[in-house]
């Protein structure tokens, strides 16, 4: 019993061991023999209990004395035999545990590294790089080499970027690769790029492209190197600090007007187009490419002088454009597309109106790129310009025609029919109020009534052989066209009348003389009155427009309107008009006096009011037949009815 007391308290003792968590595998495995052992052992001893009488206990006693000691001994060996294992277990333990403790210190230490300070004493920074003019872009680009090297033997740099400052005046482009962004540093405006990782002892550098365009004002220049921590995503940064180094770059370089290793002139003057009523400039561009790069897209362009404008219609050249500088206007003309060390030569034909005397001159040559929304100037060159304005110098175009006309409907005995046309236009830019113009018809004719007139807005005012027409108000680059007809009355022949002539005279501001012309009669024929077919007024078709004119191209194309109408400046396609139109914007007025009709002149204007008496009107034709059918078919059903009625009554 002793032996079981002593074999629990032992695997008691095991159990709560300190060791025992780390040598569980071993223990129950000696647990196991111990119990084992125990087993045999309390066998042994019911056994011996058995077998012995009662007479020997005291024996029996000291017997299981010296057995339970010898239990106890080899408990004890037992014991000594699982020490070793957990102290085994424990060294390997404490192993691991110092190589953890190691590795998180490492861990520690490199984290408080990374977070200490760079030490920048041994850290370089750079940007340098030449700056070049692309005249093909219209900007300059900076060729630049940034980097950082590092002298420290054990630091390196990791996910940095360095920095610098633009100078006052500069701009940067927009179009910025990749790895570089603009920030606002120390003031300025200024570059970061990103760096690749500098191990210690070791150097990285980067080349990138930066446009640029201004020129450099800065009395106060920062030249320092940055380090940076940039975050692209929240397009902030941290200045980490200064590096040892400064930008080596060269603003100065950039200039306002870069000059542009091209040669060439510009040289054009003016002539006057009489079907277009209007001015062509005549120019020519030539160019030589000097510079190291194919010349694409280029824009010269010269001034246009302030009393000339550019008409714009079918006749305005492609390649042509019109810039608002800030001293004027100018006109821009393309070059040609020339290859390194190649010459080339263009024309241009563009029409203009105005009055100027000016001849535009320079020995330098602007060049421009024209965008689709503006222009960029891209600098300049040594060339030759000399256009010459002065050949402008017709102010109005003013014609007029007097035609007899001897197949006028309605005229008879010795009345004879005339078609007066004109045509006016102010040919200069500036507006010019109380335009009129004076037919006077010459003596041994005498004007017996107005027929017809056409042109809106104009007035005809007829006062014996004195026809007056009121323009009003006439604008830059327009004016009217049209015609007017009249009954007169003569003695001479057909061939005395072709030698007479109508005095026409054109004023300006009611009573100044701008011209005055002799018109011959000539013979026309009735169906040919109004403006030629291939001379068509221009401003739109319907009832002939308003008779005044822009400096830009016509748009309508009907044919029938009132007989004429005003004209633009360039030729555009309006109205023709019909023969015998109305037009209730124009007024025709015949004054009491030397023109009052006589009774035999009477009847003959009768007759040419209704025609020439030999025909009917077309609709007239279809309602006599229908009264005559009705009639006829009336007397033949009475005499049908009649009839009937006699039989009837026989």
């Amino acid at each position: 019993m002793l032996k079981k007391i002593s074999t629990f308290m032992l695997i008691l003792m095991l159990t709560f061991s300190p060791v025992a968590p780390f040598t569980a595998t071993a223990q129950e495995a000696e647990d196991t023999e111990v119990a084992e052992e125990g087993t045999e052992t309390d066998q042994q001893v019911d056994e011996e209990v058995e077998n012995t009488d009662s007479t020997q206990t005291e024996e029996s006693v000291a017997d299981e004395a010296e057995e339970a000691d010898a239990v106890e001994s080899e408990e004890v060996e037992t014991a000594d035999e699982v020490n070793p294992v957990a102290e085994e277990n424990e060294e390997e333990l404490t192993e691991q545990e110092v190589v953890n403790e190691e590795e998180e210190v490492e861990e520690v230490q490199v984290s408080n590294e990374e977070e200490e300070e760079l030490n920048l004493r041994d850290v370089f920074g750079r940007a340098s790089g030449d700056i070049v003019y692309d005249f093909n872009k219209g900007h300059y680009v900076l060729n630049l080499r940034a980097g950082i090297t590092n002298f420290h033997t054990t630091q390196e740099i990791k996910n940095k970027w360095v920095a610098f400052t633009i100078p006052n005046g500069v701009k940067i482009g927009q179009d910025l690769p990749s790895g570089v962004i603009p920030i606002y540093i120390a003031g300025k405006t200024g570059l970061a790029v990103k760096i690749p990782n500098v191990p210690s002892s070791g150097s990285e550098h980067v080349n990138k492209q930066i446009s640029l365009a201004g020129v450099e004002n800065d009395n106060d220049p920062n030249v320092n190197m940055y380090l940076l921590d940039v975050d692209v995503d929240s397009n902030s940064y941290e200045e980490i600090g200064e590096l040892r180094g400064q930008r080596e770059i060269d603003f100065s370089v950039m200039e306002e007007n870069p000059t542009i290793d091209l040669h060439g002139s510009i040289t054009g003057s003016t002539t006057y187009d009489e079907s277009k009523k209007y001015h062509f400039l005549n120019v020519n561009v030539k160019a030589l490419n000097q510079t190291d790069s194919k010349v694409n897209d280029l824009y010269v362009a010269f001034e246009l002088p302030e009393n000339v404008e550019v008409v714009n219609d079918d006749n305005t050249p492609a390649n042509m454009e019109i810039l608002n500088l800030e001293g004027g206007k100018a006109v821009a003309l393309k070059l040609p597309d020339l290859e390194q060390g190649k010459e080339g030569e263009l024309t241009y034909r563009i029409p203009v109106v105005g009055v100027s005397d000016a001849v535009v001159t320079s020995e330098t040559i602007s060049v421009f790129k024209i965008l689709d929304a503006g222009y960029n100037p891209i600098g300049q060159f040594v060339g030759h310009i000399n256009v010459d304005f002065s050949g402008m110098d017709i102010a109005w175009h003013f014609d007029a025609i007097a035609q007899i006309i001897t197949d006028y409907p309605g005229v008879t005995g010795n009345q004879v029919g005339f078609n007066f046309k004109y045509s006016v236009k102010n040919i200069n830019i500036a507006d010019v109020e109380k335009v009129t113009m004076e037919f006077i018809v010459p003596d041994g004719i005498k004007i017996l009534k107005p027929e017809y007139n056409s042109g809106s807005r104009v007035e005809v005012d007829w006062k014996g052989n004195l026809a007056t027409l009121t323009f009003g108000d006439l604008g830059g680059a327009s004016g009217y066209e049209g015609y007017f007809t009249a009954v007169g009355e003569t003695n001479k022949s057909i061939n005395e009348l072709k030698s007479m002539e109508v005095k026409v005279t054109l004023y300006r501001d009611g009573d100044t003389i701008v011209e005055t012309i002799n018109v011959p009669f000539e013979v026309g024929k009735y169906a040919d009155i109004g403006l030629p077919i291939d001379e068509e007024p221009s401003t739109g078709g319907g009832d002939g427009g308003d008779g005044t004119t822009e400096p830009s191209p016509g748009t309508g194309n009907g044919n029938n309107g009132n007989g004429g109408s005003g004209t633009t400046g360039n030729d555009g396609k309006g109205n023709n008009g019909g023969n015998q139109g109305t037009n209730d914007d124009v007024k025709v007025t015949v004054e009491d006096g030397d023109d009052t009709v006589k009774d035999g002149d009477d009847a003959a204007a009768k007759a040419s009011d209704k025609g020439d008496g030999s025909t009917l009107p077309r609709t007239a034709t279809n309602m006599y037949s229908y009264m005559l059918i009705g009639a006829i078919t009336l007397i033949a059903g009475a005499s049908l009815l009649v009839f009937r009625r006699k039989n009837t009554i026989e």
